[in-house]
């Protein structure tokens, strides 16, 4: 069985006692880490017990596909819920999970992290057809995603934050889950119970060196400015700031200047376009982005948004040589581009 997106978050807290298997899928390992044991806790109290929980990863399996079916068979011990967690990139664990699915009964709970996976995969196919199983997709947060993370971790003690505090906080995180739960955590120790966040706050904890050569990569490349572009990349290979990290905020900026031009190709005027942007957009990028919607249609932000994307995903394959050079031609042209419209 497939859950919706839009329900995902509240069949984590709650996930259904009629399905025996989990396959949680996709490409945020720490979001997929988080959700597993989000569920695993649901049916087992100490996940720390050898004998209510077992960890496996996929080359275990690989190795003998025998060893998957012996735990999901065997019974508890003392009763009560057994969890066994399998951990892998997915195609290396397809049979042995094949194989053990009819051994696996009431009382047994299969928890499968599949990080190299597609929709189109076997494994998620098979999950998603199966009664008995729950299939979970786990991919990169969006801003939304991290700004419903922020307010549900800062409401626990009754933080306050103003929406521009709260624009700035989602640029200075990656999409990364657990990291982003991280950073969000540690601003809610400083601001303590029934505390408030402002944007001087987040600038002083989580504005280091390369969050703010990030934001300068953005403001260069939206500027055109080519001149400016190189010592920027020599920046960021120096400081080993990793260049996935730039890549996913510049697709999210080209994100939004996709999402503002489909509103002003729809009869929205520019101004109201850009201000219905969820989240807002912070006050120091609102000029910039004002530019590059003016100076690109949807076709095109799209076409850069989609090869921003792409890179990224060259960069996670491990197959490219110079990572930093691969990302300053893609950064070069797009700058080219928006300085020559």
């Amino acid at each position: 069985m497939k859950i919706a997106p839009r329900d995902i978050t509240h069949y984590c807290r709650a996930p259904s006692g009629d399905h025996l298997w989990f396959l949680l899928h996709g490409a945020d390992r720490g979001l997929m880490r988080e959700r597993a044991t989000q569920i695993a806790r649901h049916f087992c109290q100490d996940l720390d017990d050898p004998f209510q929980s077992v960890t496996l990863q996929g080359s275990d399996v690989a190795s003998d596909a025998a060893r998957l079916s012996d735990e999901v068979g065997a019974y508890p011990v003392f009763g009560g819920e057994r969890i066994v967690r399998l951990q892998g990139a997915g195609t290396e664990m397809l049979s042995a999970v094949k194989a053990a699915l009819p051994l696996l009964q009431a009382g047994t709970r299969l928890i499968i992290e599949a990080s190299d996976t597609t929709t189109r995969h076997a494994l998620v196919k098979l999950a998603e057809t199966e009664k008995q199983a729950a299939s979970i997709g786990c991919y990169a947060d969006e801003s939304r995603d991290i700004g419903q993370l922020a307010r549900d971790i800062f409401a626990k003690d009754t933080i306050s934050i103003s929406q521009d505090a709260l624009s700035l906080l989602i640029s200075r995180l990656g999409s990364d889950r657990m990291a982003s739960r991280s950073e969000i955590e540690k601003l809610a120790l400083y601001a303590g119970p029934n505390g408030q966040i402002t944007s001087d706050d987040i600038e002083a904890l989580l504005g280091d060196s390369s969050a703010q050569a990030i934001d300068l990569f953005m403001k260069t490349v939206i500027s055109g400015d080519v001149a400016g572009l190189s010592p920027l990349l020599a920046k960021a290979r120096q400081e080993e700031i990793a260049p996935i990290l730039i890549l996913r905020q510049m697709a999210g900026l080209f994100r939004q200047i996709y999402e503002v031009r489909t509103l002003i190709e729809q009869g929205t005027p520019a101004a109201n376009a850009l201000s219905q942007l969820r989240p807002p957009v912070h006050f120091k990028m609102k000029p910039l982005l004002s530019r590059a919607t003016s100076h690109l249609n949807s076709k095109n932000a799209l076409m850069l948004w989609d090869k921003i994307i792409k890179a990224e995903a060259d960069l996670k394959s491990g197959q490219i040589g110079d990572v930093y050079a691969h990302m300053g031609q893609l950064l070069l042209g797009i700058t080219l581009r928006l300085r020559q419209t």
